[in-house]
């Protein structure tokens, strides 16, 4: 019993890629065209059979047209290859979580627009209405995003050439690891009073002149030993975050107003602890 990833061409009648980077093509699954000489193959090997078919593809816009694409596309082989084995047809995962009113994605699907695009077709298609396949869906990021906070040091603020800057003790790899350009929700923790409204941008404690956090916030600007909380950022920054001039920090969890530590602040003892010098 084995799965079947699938290439899936996300190119719309305008002929715009709507896959990760606006790349034309996908590097990973299986062809479409190529799966009738495969599935020839399949059929003369008695011990496979194919149960299964996974459609995941990275996208640039996460919108309800690229999930119908991918949802017809895997019906579609499934009827015209594998209509008496498939058991399962799996969409993936990369659909927008819980929107932050703070971030820019008025108009991004929520998860019943999402059910309802794909249950819609499975419930339309002869073959799937038919065979009744499971369906598994892969909603990591979806669930995860909003359930991280990093809370930074503000360690000093300076002037130069006209712009101000806010560097912090922790870096665009706790919040951003992809170097997005987005500006996630954040806060300033203080026992200050407001100072002056400034155009501000918050940068990392690393030696990259691209290391910024937060770009051309307006607001009070803060003074050292302030904080500053971004949320949004349980996607992949804690999987993505290099041992590079920070070590990892500490994760708090925070149960019912109960503080627990669930990882300890990484130390250079511990980075160091797999080489041989």
């Amino acid at each position: 019993r084995i799965g079947l990833r699938i290439n899936i061409a996300l190119s719309d009648e305008a002929g715009r890629s709507h896959i990760q980077n606006s790349l034309k093509v996908g590097r990973f699954g299986f062809a479409p065209d190529s799966l009738k000489a495969g599935g020839w193959r399949l059929e003369a090997e008695s011990s496979l059979c194919v149960v299964s078919l996974h459609g995941h593809t990275s996208t640039t816009d996460r919108s309800l047209w690229c999930y119908e694409t991918i949802t017809n596309t895997l019906c579609r082989i499934a009827r015209e290859y594998f209509p008496e084995t498939i058991e399962y047809i799996n969409i993936g995962g990369g659909f927008f979580g819980r929107m932050h009113p703070d971030m820019p994605f008025k108009d991004a699907p929520t998860f019943d627009d999402y059910a309802e695009t794909i249950c819609g077709i499975l419930n339309n298609d002869e073959w799937a209405s038919s065979k009744r396949p499971t369906l598994v869906i892969e909603p990591g990021v979806a669930m995860a995003a909003d359930g991280v906070s990093f809370i930074t040091k503000v360690v000093s603020v300076k002037e130069i050439g006209g712009r101000t800057f806010v560097t912090v003790d922790g870096s665009a790899f706790n919040t951003k690891p992809t170097f997005h350009s987005l500006n996630m929700p954040h806060q300033v923790i203080t026992q200050h009073a407001g100072g002056p409204v400034k155009t501000y941008s918050v940068v990392g404690s690393t030696c990259m002149e691209k290391d910024v956090l937060l770009s051309d916030i307006t607001a009070s600007v803060p003074c050292c030993g302030d904080f500053i909380r971004i949320d949004n950022i349980g996607a992949y920054t804690l999987v993505m975050t290099p041992s590079f001039i920070n070590p990892a920090p500490a994760i708090v969890v925070d149960d019912s107003g109960r503080y627990r530590l669930i990882r300890k602040k990484q130390t250079l003892e511990e980075i160091f602890s797999s080489y041989s010098f």
